[in-house]
């Protein structure tokens, strides 16, 4: 279920209570002289628009146009006044809503700007976790390497010298004891 749309219900009451709020107006402008007189003035400015369109309208020139009587100037001066204030009000109320919607619009955007930028960092804290890991591998790969090696090259030089040994015994016993072609016989081995 959705939420109330209490912004939307409260540009409506301010639309219907702007209706009494321009008859009320309207009448009290109606009763003092210095606002009645910016009535006539709009009263007669009105009737001297119109009346100039409607004559270009029917292709005819403009030679003079009457001004009105003070009473209906001033009915038609109210009429400007009253449909001038709710145009105001809502005119305001469309505004009012335009930037409430681009400021909801906004808080999105940015809301959607901080959890990328979030997830950008947390990928980039684990990109430079496993970098580190990389290099701490390499590291223990070098090792682990450079001993292996060390250990084949012992082996290789104690097995080198396993047979060198081997080879210097061997030579010693030749040059020590006789061949067995070179040794004398002796008498037992002869039966």
């Amino acid at each position: 279920m959705s939420a109330l749309p209490l912004a939307k219900l409260g540009s409506l009451v301010l639309k219907t209570l702007a209706k009494p709020t321009a008859k009320k107006l309207r009448h009290t402008f109606q009763e003092y002289e210095t606002t009645r007189a910016i009535l006539v003035g709009l009263g007669q400015a009105s009737h001297r628009l119109t009346s100039r369109m409607t004559i270009w309208s029917a292709g005819y020139k403009i030679r003079d146009i009457k001004p009105l009587q003070e009473d209906k100037a001033v009915e038609m001066g109210s009429e400007i006044l009253t449909e001038g204030f709710l145009f105001t009000v809502a005119g305001g109320l469309v505004v009012w809503e335009y930037n409430k919607s681009k400021e909801k619009e906004r808080l999105k955007e940015e809301k959607q700007r901080i959890h990328e930028r979030n997830e950008n960092a947390r990928l980039e804290a684990m990109i430079h976790g496993l970098d580190v890991r990389m290099v701490d591998l390499e590291q223990i790969l070098k090792e682990v390497l450079l001993q292996h090696n060390n250990n084949n090259k012992k082996q290789e030089t104690s097995s080198s010298q396993q047979d060198d040994d081997q080879k210097n015994k061997a030579q010693f016993r030749n040059s020590v004891e006789p061949s067995k072609a070179s040794r004398p016989r002796r008498w037992y081995h002869l039966y």
